[in-house]
């Protein structure tokens, strides 16, 4: 099978996707299900033919295919497969077609016969179905059946939050905070930081979680395509939004008004490549703002500047896209794609924009699922500051005064780079697992990390571990109070957890 081959079978994979509609996940249609039997059997190919690719940007094309369709078999099962590559067996040549060798031939580098890697192939394939049947009773909740059974959003909500833009698509479950935050979080108490309260947020789980800087209230997100916000600490649904097709995978709010005084807006992405702002104080659409380009994939991060004035989203085209919040433009594109920038000779393709910030003063950082994995740009977006060598980037955050970045990567670790000299000042073992993402305090004196271990970790700034929290899930987000008598966490299996350090 050559490596042209895989491409053309990703490549129709992406067309039968394009043709499903926003209900085919949700209501498992056999067009889905069939589309998601296609899927892992291509992963299970990519796997078994990456030992014969040894050309470095084939191998990141490989990488960045299975990031991709891992999301979509996430979507339907509820299980997010392992992505890593097998070592690659040859040096310096491209994939060979050694289907045209006969069945007898080997693998090269003495491996396997082409026939008894299938073999394995199958059997990992028929060990991953009968898994799937002991997990998905326990995950999926979503059949079409169950839609019936979900009461009214006037149950909810309060009479004056329902409209035609606003429906339930769970059921909240809540269980009332135990206590009350007592003290700001710091160092000295990171140890006594404990579970505060709990909800089951959103079905199919949760993707995305930020506190609103104006009032006491946690925005959230998640796979069933709605917005929603809870009072904080009593975790009470006070509004929900439902007008986006599909999964909502970031949000952010704006830290300073916005477009005109006194305007404060969240912005939100996900699978329909649209990104939204919303007033914060009405609940209502402000404004969308649509890609130039019609092949830009999925939106997986975003964010606003410290001035609100301009909004950013990273695409699974490998590009963040740039826009002015007043006039509606599209004002840049990173990496830059013109000649006699330094961003120029950077590829872009197939390498998604898994997570995004601003930095303060200007400048952005991106984290990417290929090489290199973390780009900082200048104030004019044109030209790459600093590119640490830490691996496939999976969050990326700056310190408030934005000295430092945090970078958290697919391999489980937390890097802390000084943006000044591009020195990496410090790299530790954060998660059994991928860092999901990162959040540093008002202060800069500590920040969190969320991981696919179901733990949430406390590190000082100079990257010493203080304490770890377990939140029984994988967590998938997590956000600190703009006071930071709080933390927020989402997690896989769709909850919203509030920390803090509990009155004595």
């Amino acid at each position: 099978m050559t490596f042209s081959a895989l491409q053309q079978r990703h490549e129709a994979l992406l067309a039968r996707q394009s043709e499903l509609t926003a209900d085919d996940l949700r209501r498992r249609t056999p067009t889905a299900g069939q589309l998601a039997d296609d899927v892992r059997q291509f992963m299970a190919d990519v796997v078994t033919e990456s030992e014969r690719v040894a050309e470095p940007r084939e191998r990141d094309l490989l990488r960045a295919w299975l990031r991709y369709w891992a999301t979509y078999t996430f979507e339907w099962s509820g299980v997010f497969p392992k992505t890593d590559l097998r070592p690659a067996a040859l040096t310096g040549q491209k994939l060979i077609d050694y289907t045209q060798l006969g069945p007898k031939t080997a693998a090269p580098g003495g491996g396997l016969p082409h026939w008894a890697m299938w073999l394995a192939a199958a059997l990992g394939l028929l060990l991953l179905a009968w898994a799937m049947t002991r997990v998905l009773p326990a995950i999926n909740q979503g059949h079409a059946g169950d839609a019936t059974k979900v009461p009214p959003v006037e149950t909810a909500l309060p009479p004056t939050a329902t409209s035609d833009a606003t429906r339930s698509t769970t059921t909240p479950t809540r269980r009332p905070p135990v206590t009350s935050p007592g003290e700001t979080i710091n160092n000295n108490n990171a140890s006594r930081v404990q579970e505060l309260g709990r909800v089951d947020a959103h079905s199919g789980g949760a993707s995305a979680v930020a506190f609103d800087p104006g009032r006491n209230e946690v925005a959230t997100a998640g796979m069933d395509g709605v917005l929603r916000f809870w009072e904080v600490p009593s975790l009470a649904l006070r509004h929900e939004t439902a007008d986006q097709p599909g999964w909502v995978r970031a949000l952010a709010y704006s830290p300073t008004g916005g477009r005109r005084d006194g305007l404060r807006m969240i912005l939100t992405g996900g699978n329909d490549r649209v990104l939204r702002a919303y007033d914060t104080d009405t609940r209502q659409l402000f404004a969308e703002f649509q890609p130039s380009s019609s092949n830009s994939g999925f939106i997986f991060a975003v964010a606003f500047s410290l001035d609100s004035r301009l909004i950013a989203a990273g695409y699974g085209d490998g590009l963040a896209r740039i826009w002015d919040v007043a006039g509606g433009t599209e004002v840049a594109r990173v990496p830059a794609e013109r000649a006699g920038s330094t961003s120029a000779a950077v590829p872009a393709a197939a390498t998604a924009i898994t997570d995004l910030a601003f930095r303060e003063g200007g400048g952005l950082a991106l984290a990417r699922d290929g090489e290199p994995g973390v780009l900082v740009t200048d104030s004019t977006f044109t030209q790459i500051l600093c590119a640490p060598q830490v691996g496939l980037a999976t969050a990326v955050a700056f310190s408030p005064n934005g000295d430092m970045l945090a970078v958290g990567t697919e391999r489980g670790t937390l890097a802390l780079v000084a943006v000044d000299g591009c020195r990496t000042m410090q790299e530790v073992v954060a998660h059994d697992g991928g860092v999901a993402d990162i959040a540093f305090s008002p202060d800069g004196g500590w920040l969190v990390t969320g991981g696919g271990d179901g733990t949430i970790q406390f590190f000082t700034a100079e990257g010493k571990l203080t304490a770890t929290l377990k939140a029984g899930a994988p967590v998938t987000a997590v956000a600190v109070e703009y006071a930071a008598g709080r933390i927020a966490s989402v997690d896989a299996q769709g909850q919203l957890v509030l920390w803090g350090v509990p009155t004595e």
